[in-house]
């Protein structure tokens, strides 16, 4: 009998809110991701861990937080470890269940070699999603006469990722049609009320080059951040269309999501950095198994991607082991009733030597952030979907705020959080007191 293959497909920085199938605000031309979720199931209230590379990752190889993970910030950065070869994630956990286990594309968990995570197929530390894409495509190939003989296979695009080029190559003449391109709501913002090292992030650090920038100039960042997008979706195609060609689609459960996402011009502020809007938290998710899983569905249940671990073995028929963070959305998937989770929490640690950590908790219609300075956001996402008005230290908002907090002291004691005991430093790494 033919047992079933997983292809797990993750962009670099690819927010939800880029996305046609998510209400984006802007087109992009992306036909393959489009007819994903037509046939597929998309979770609309899809987060991220955290809204840096290396610590997301880590959080969805092994459905546990950062850290636990040990990866609190990208790899490289003060305190932060290489992810333990040791750890279950899903290629070792699918590779000692009988799967032939594949992992191609950008990697950025350390310097061991992929194969010690249970990958046995890889192409370690490809950045290029060109040649990425040929691995998978061989791969595929080499798969498609094995009919009793299940696999994993992992693919890593870099872009939009390549976003952070966009200056140099404006600076070079590269031109780009921004006629269509409509700013977002919310870039007009002069951060007044909300917490200093945002401020500190566009004005001093990486978005001091783009301060100049007037409206057309964003304009060009969007069409570059989108001409990224559409370059991973006909990558995307390609990869379908071998599935289908090699008679391994139908047998296929597809996932396609992002490790983060990227500011796209909200608040006047590129790329990512510490903060925690939606932009960039929020990630794209769609389940694709033709024939098994709902097709066209939407889904509104709040998930995580340290969730993507235990809904794969779950969806396999494998038993889900309770080490895991994450919960499985099996039973959302198939039912659009069921209950999710109540909240989302989210973790930030640091930016190179830059440490702020901020921890984020929403229940899906309001969002607290606890930053370790002491200061504060609140959001009402349903009334203030831009994130615009900081209610925080609004007299109103005392109880909601109050129902947050609590719920995240909880969270935190819950699954040992050490938030409290990070020190935070300036730009520079030098310490400061909290």
């Amino acid at each position: 009998m033919m047992k079933t293959h997983v292809l797990y497909v993750f962009a670099d920085q690819l927010s939800m809110l880029a996305l046609n199938l998510f209400g984006a605000r802007n087109r992009v031309h992306t036909p393959h991701i489009d007819e994903l979720g037509a046939k597929g199931v998309k979770f609309h209230r899809s987060y991220c861990v955290t809204p840096q590379c290396s610590p997301s990752r880590s959080s969805i190889l092994t459905g546990l937080y950062p850290h636990k993970t040990g990866v609190i910030g990208n790899i490289g950065t003060k305190n932060t470890a290489e992810l333990d070869a040791g750890l279950p994630n899903l290629g070792n956990i699918l590779q000692q269940r009988g799967y032939r286990t594949a992992y191609f594309g950008k990697w950025h968990l350390g310097r061991a070699a992929v194969t010690e995570y249970g990958f046995e197929a890889t192409a370690d530390f490809q950045k290029d999603d060109e040649e990425t894409t040929e691995h998978v495509l061989n791969f595929l190939d080499e798969q498609a006469d094995v009919k009793d003989h299940p696999w994993l296979c992992m693919v890593s695009f870099n872009n939009p990722h390549d976003i952070y080029r966009m200056a140099q190559d404006k600076l070079q003449g590269k031109t780009l049609n921004t006629s269509h391109i409509i700013l977002p709501d919310n870039f007009i913002d002069d951060l007044s009320a909300k917490p200093e090292a945002q401020r500190l992030f566009r004005d001093e650090d990486q978005g001091k080059a783009l301060q100049s920038y007037g409206e057309e100039d964003w304009k060009y960042y969007l069409a570059y951040y989108y001409e990224l997008i559409e370059r991973i979706d006909r990558l995307l195609g390609r990869i379908i269309t071998k599935l289908k060609d090699t008679g391994q689609y139908e047998h296929t459960l597809i996932v396609f999501t992002s490790d983060h996402g990227d500011m796209m011009a909200a608040h006047r502020s590129p790329f990512k950095g510490p903060m925690m809007y939606e932009e960039l938290v929020k990630i794209p998710l769609i389940y694709c198994w033709e024939g098994v899983l709902p097709a066209g569905e939407s889904r509104y249940q709040m998930t995580v991607n340290a969730d993507h671990l235990p809904t794969i073995i779950d969806l396999l028929g494998f038993e889900v082991p309770e080490q895991f963070d994450g919960v499985s959305m099996k039973e959302s998937l198939f039912k659009r009733e069921t209950a999710g989770r109540e909240y989302v929490v989210m973790q930030y640690y640091s930016k190179q030597k830059w440490i702020n950590p901020i921890r984020t908790i929403t229940d899906g219609k309001h969002k607290y952030s606890l930053y370790s300075s002491g200061e504060e956001e609140l959001y009402d996402l349903a009334a203030d979907g831009s994130e615009s008005h900081n209610g925080a230290y609004r007299p109103d908002d005392m109880e909601i705020k109050k129902r947050l907090q609590d719920e995240l002291r909880r969270w935190m004691k819950q699954y040992q959080d050490p938030f409290e005991q990070y020190t935070r430093t300036d730009r520079q790494g030098q310490l400061l007191e909290k």
